[in-house]
């Protein structure tokens, strides 16, 4: 989807046109400029001092840097906000915009900011790995974040003990989309890595709830949130998510654990010269787990397969949250083997009302069609209504 097909970049277009910034200084982003054209974009703010109208995208104040933001919001008044911008212009002033949540979101956002300036950069050098016994390792993230891993598994915990971080171009949308405030959906947490993140941009304002049927990753979710001071605002549910309450047979690989699902076969297992042990978990819906009127902002799933059924199981929630926004793996084949068919899950997201975005590797969303989507052996896609 295009900036100018967002209602969130039109609603701040039409009130920076509402202005008349022709003859005034005003900034924002790159994007920006296909609605408003006079409008210079962030890199030119080193050299022209204070401008007379700002547009600030929460997804994007580190391009313009935590002091100068700072200093910036001193000078100016804040005058528009929504979930995704705040703008600022000089001499005015809008209590109304003062307390709303969107203008609260910017400032929690702008507060962590600072504290993490301030904190001690994380590098290569200053990230410790210490091996705890017990195939447990404690490392700490690009983020700052303290992490446990499973010294067995052979899908992230190398990614997470070398590099700090994972899946960095899908990283990077999900730190985009989820905000202070939102209350969260983790399902398939694995060992927490979207669990912790979601549960640091959320802030205490807001409230996540992670799903994992392995219960030794739950552990270590758990673990996570928990060394990470994050208890006050989060939820470990042990299970799986489902279309249905019921018992099922989960598989788990025993070294690549994030493809441990449901629908795993030892035949697969082997192609990766791995081998699955079952256990029988429980499995909640979303329309059982949550009551009816619950608020929720953001769904994260990765579950190798079942999204289907836990999007079948959750359509009461769907129909409650019309701007709900969800992010998940999109695989093709698994997704075909599991549920029959592609066309099949496309035309359910179609009738949820759903907008299909791939995340594509710089990061950026690009509107995909059932062609393209069949094209694509595996992605990651974000779903916007």
């Amino acid at each position: 989807m295009t900036v100018a097909h967002d209602r969130y970049w039109r609603e701040a277009a039409a009130f920076v046109a509402s202005r008349d910034i022709t003859e005034k200084l005003a900034v924002g982003p790159t994007e920006f400029r296909t609605l408003v054209t006079s409008i210079l974009p962030y890199d030119q703010l080193p050299g022209i001092g204070t401008p007379d109208l700002l547009v600030v995208h929460k997804g994007q104040m580190d391009l313009i840097g935590a002091a100068r933001l700072e200093e910036l919001t001193r000078d100016l008044g804040p005058a528009f906000a929504n979930e995704v911008f705040v703008i600022f212009v000089r001499n005015e002033q809008d209590n109304s915009v003062v307390k709303s949540d969107h203008f609260k979101a910017f400032r929690e956002l702008l507060s962590a900011m600072v504290r993490l300036k301030a904190a001690a950069p994380v590098t290569q050098e200053t990230r410790p790995t210490v091996y705890l016994g017990q195939n447990t390792a404690l490392t700490k993230t690009i983020y700052g974040h303290k992490i446990y891993v499973d010294t067995r598994d052979y899908s992230l915990t190398p990614h997470l003990l070398l590099d700090g971080y994972w899946e960095q171009w899908i990283t990077n949308v999900f730190r985009t989309l989820v905000r202070p405030g939102m209350n969260v959906i983790d399902i398939g947490a694995n060992v927490g890595w979207y669990s912790l993140l979601a549960a640091d941009l959320i802030g205490q304002s807001g409230r996540l709830v992670s799903f994992e049927a392995n219960p030794d990753l739950s552990a270590l979710t758990y673990r996570n949130l928990m060394v990470n001071g994050f208890l006050d605002r989060s939820t470990v549910v042990p299970s799986a998510v489902y279309s249905e309450c019921t018992t099922l047979e989960f598989k788990i690989y025993n070294h690549y654990m994030g493809s441990s699902s449901i629908f795993a076969t030892s035949d697969a297992a082997a192609q990766f010269h791995d081998s699955i042990r079952e256990l029988s978990v429980n499995a909640v819906t979303l329309d059982s787990y949550f009551p009816a009127g619950t608020k929720i902002d953001f769904i994260k799933i990765d579950a190798e397969g079942a999204e289907p059924f836990i999007l079948k199981g959750a359509e009461r929630l769907l129909s409650e949250n019309p701007d709900i926004q969800i992010m998940m793996e999109f695989a093709p084949s698994i997704l075909a083997g599991a549920y029959g068919s592609i066309e099949k899950f496309h035309d359910d997201l179609k009738s949820y009302g759903f907008t299909i975005f791939r995340i594509e590797h710089d990061s950026s969303l690009a509107q995909v069609t059932l062609e393209e989507l069949s094209a694509t052996p595996h992605c990651d896609v974000v779903l916007k209504r």
